[in-house]
């Protein structure tokens, strides 16, 4: 047993991910809560709204991108879809973080969640999940459960007035903006790189053959106005391109860079691998509007080579598929369960 004990020590220290004890029973917790809190959130909407995300509820907009693997990937990060320069398809979603969509006015967390089309190996895309925040609010599935049990009792401000750890990196997180092109992107938790760690995340960018964009115009006042940036995503799109680099940032320490602590910011530096170009939009139709709610996106739609690590992202690994099923059978969407 002590040679068990020490093998597993060793793992850990070496960066491997180590399932802490009790994370299975913790994450059905976790899924019986956000079943709760869901069918709270579902009460709150309009009787004829549908049935949305539990989280990041509210897109901005899904746009069209292309995905350019560069030539000059460090040879330590030629990894997976790093390995060779390519050029992929790509729909991007912006969003707000809530369960329920409000004003973009308010403080809230904004997402950039990337889909990338023919991938080899990788039947439903590969995606890249991000928020506007280096880290996530909560610790791992055991810390998480707390959060869950406390919003599906509606006790959510008690919980943060209890954990002010949580509450700085959330206050921090939920904050407000002015341009959904104009933010760094994070994907908080790591995922592996080939037989290492790293994490992941997008910096805007000015395009090849284009100066730096102009300010966009305010978005008209009015009743749009709760909903700008999906105006000004649009309105600026309408005129240019809007670029982005893709970066790793590689686990350099594991005591430093650890698997299982979503609240900690990696140390090592980010290193450019490729470049998103989100073409040319015309404002949505309702038609696209509606192929954009019913797009999935899971970190663990990914290459093996990228697989999700640590606590919080085997949460998810139950919870999307749970909620994704959950809303498309009670919108009674039955024709297409599969992405494009």
């Amino acid at each position: 047993m002590l040679a068990l004990t020490s093998m597993l020590a060793l793992a850990c220290a070496a960066g491997d991910a180590c399932v802490p004890a009790g994370e299975s029973e913790a994450i059905r917790a976790i899924a019986a809560q956000t079943l709760i809190r869901y069918g709270r959130d579902l009460a709150l909407r309009p009787p004829a709204a549908p049935a949305l995300r539990d989280a990041h509820a509210k897109a901005h907009g899904c746009v069209a991108a292309r995905f350019v693997v560069a030539g000059d990937v460090p040879e330590a990060l030629r990894v997976g879809l790093f390995a060779a320069p390519g050029d992929y398809a790509a729909v991007i979603r912006f969003s707000n973080g809530a369960a329920l969509p409000a004003d973009d006015h308010r403080g809230d967390g904004r997402g950039m969640a990337v889909k990338l089309t023919g991938v080899a190996h990788a039947p439903q895309g590969q995606d890249f999940l991000m928020i506007n925040h280096p880290v996530f609010f909560v610790r791992d599935a055991a810390d998480y459960t707390g959060l869950t049990r406390a919003m599906a009792e509606d006790r959510g401000a008690q919980f943060f007035a209890t954990h002010p750890a949580e509450a700085a990196i959330a206050a921090a997180t939920a904050r407000p903006i002015d341009d959904v092109l104009e933010q760094r992107y994070f994907s908080q938790v790591p995922y592996r790189l080939g037989a290492t760690f790293a994490k992941f995340a997008a910096f805007p960018a000015v395009c090849p053959g284009h100066g730096a964009a102009a300010p966009a115009p305010q978005p008209a006042a009015g009743p749009d106005g709760a909903d700008f940036l999906a105006a000004r995503l649009y309105q600026r799109l309408a005129g240019a391109p809007a670029c982005f680099d893709f970066a790793l940032q590689p686990q350099t320490d594991p005591a430093t860079d650890p698997i299982e602590d979503a609240t900690v910011p990696w140390q090592g530096p980010f290193h450019t691998v490729a470049h998103i170009r989100i073409e040319l939009a015309p404002p949505p139709t309702s038609e696209d509007r509606a192929v954009c709610e019913n797009l999935q996106f899971s970190p663990w739609h990914s290459l093996e080579a990228h697989a999700p690590a640590g606590g919080i992202n085997r949460v998810r690994r139950v919870i999307y598929p749970m909620i994704f099923d959950l809303r498309h059978r009670l919108n009674a969407n039955t024709d297409e369960r599969k992405d494009p």
